[in-house]
């Protein structure tokens, strides 16, 4: 989305543009890490819905191998957008700032 000619952009807006592509990775992360919450809870219904009635252990084997995978997972993506977020803050917490009040007169003490 291009600016109409003569509308000036705030300094948020733009930083915020700049990094549309790191917020929305976070976001699929997150919602990734939010579903590999629910693997203990479909474990558990699909070892009373399928395991119990049928008595397959090969069917109870694979439930514990795909959980435990999916365990491993969720470790490892934890760290993701904690990372990705300090690596979106950083550059942005060293750049120097303009202040919010830079006109005596404006009002603001």
């Amino acid at each position: 989305m291009a600016a109409a000619p003569g509308v000036r952009r705030s300094e948020l807006g733009e930083a915020l543009r700049a990094c549309r592509n790191a917020f929305i990775g976070v976001g699929v992360m997150s919602c990734m890490i939010n579903l590999l919450y629910l693997t203990g809870s479909i474990f558990m219904l699909e070892v009373y819905d399928r395991v119990l009635p049928s008595r397959s252990v090969p069917t109870l084997v694979g439930l514990v191998v795909l959980a435990g995978g999916l365990y491993v997972a969720q470790g490892g993506a934890r760290p993701a957008p904690r990372d990705a977020s300090s690596a979106v803050s950083a550059p942005r917490s060293t750049r120097p700032s303009t202040p919010a009040c830079s006109k005596p007169s404006s009002g603001c003490r």
